[in-house]
C-alpha cells in the first residue's frame, strides 16, 4: 500500500484501540527522512490511506487507548518536542513541561500512554548534556509525575505503562532483565516475566489497557 501510493519511508506503526486503523509516519519520495515526515492513517484492510493535515515534520505516532488522541514527536533542528493531536487532525498542540533538565525538549520517539489515556511515559535529554531521563507526563494538569535517570549504558530499550496504570516497565539498571517502577514513589522492583510484555507498547500492538 505504501510503495504504491506516494511514500518512501515509514515507521512508528500504532493501531487504534479497536484495531480498525493504523497510524504511522512516512515521508514523500526524496524528502529528509528525519525532518520531513508526516502522520498517515489507513484502515487495517489497507483502504482509505490519508495524511493527517498539518503534521509535516512529525513522526512516531502512538495511539491513546481511548482512541481520542495520537501522541507524536515533532522534529526540530537540535531537539525534539512531543505533541498530541486528534486523529482527524484537530486540536494539535505541543506539550510544554519543565523538569530536572530545564525546559523538557529533546524527547525520544518511544512515548507510550497510560491505560486511562491521562499520562505519557517517554525519554527526555539531549546529546549536549549526555544525560537521559525517563519522564512521566500528566496531560490533566501539565505536570511531571515522575522523572528519573535512564540507564544509558543499556542502550535504547522500550518503555511502557503496566496495565494497572501505576507502574512503568523499563530495562533494569543492570541491563539484565526488566523492572517495574511505581510512578508515585519511584521505587523499583524486578519484573518476573521472561520478555518485555507485548501489552506494553502501542508501537508493536494495540494497547488494550
Amino acid at each position: 500500500i505504501i510503495e504504491n501510493v506516494y511514500t518512501s519511508r515509514w515507521s512508528g506503526g500504532s493501531y487504534s484501540p479497536d484495531g480498525s486503523q493504523i497510524a504511522f509516519s512516512a515521508n514523500v519520495q526524496g524528502a529528509d527522512p528525519y525532518n520531513d515526515s508526516s502522520i498517515f492513517i489507513a484502515n487495517a484492510d489497507y483502504t482509505d490511506l490519508h495524511e493527517i493535515p498539518d503534521t509535516h515534520g512529525t513522526r512516531s505516532p502512538a495511539w491513546g487507548p481511548d482512541g481520542e488522541w495520537l501522541a507524536l514527536s515533532i522534529s526540530k533542528i537540535v531537539d525534539t518536542d512531543i505533541g498530541i493531536i486528534h486523529p482527524d487532525g484537530s486540536d494539535f498542540h505541543i506539550l510544554e513541561y519543565t523538569g530536572e533538565l530545564g525546559p523538557v525538549g529533546c524527547f525520544g520517539d518511544a512515548h507510550e500512554w497510560s491505560p486511562d489515556s491521562t499520562m505519557l511515559v517517554t525519554t527526555a535529554g539531549c546529546a549536549l548534556t549526555g544525560k537521559i531521563n525517563i519522564v512521566v507526563l500528566s496531560l490533566n494538569n501539565s505536570q511531571i509525575v515522575l522523572e528519573l535517570d535512564y540507564p544509558v549504558k543499556c542502550g535504547q530499550r522500550p518503555l511502557a505503562f503496566a496495565p494497572d496504570g501505576q507502574h512503568i516497565i523499563q530495562i533494569a539498571s543492570t541491563c539484565d532483565g526488566w523492572e517495574l517502577i511505581n510512578i508515585t514513589t519511584g521505587e523499583a522492583q524486578p519484573y518476573t516475566g521472561d520478555e518485555f510484555p507485548i501489552w506494553g507498547t502501542s508501537q508493536v500492538s494495540p494497547q488494550w489497557g
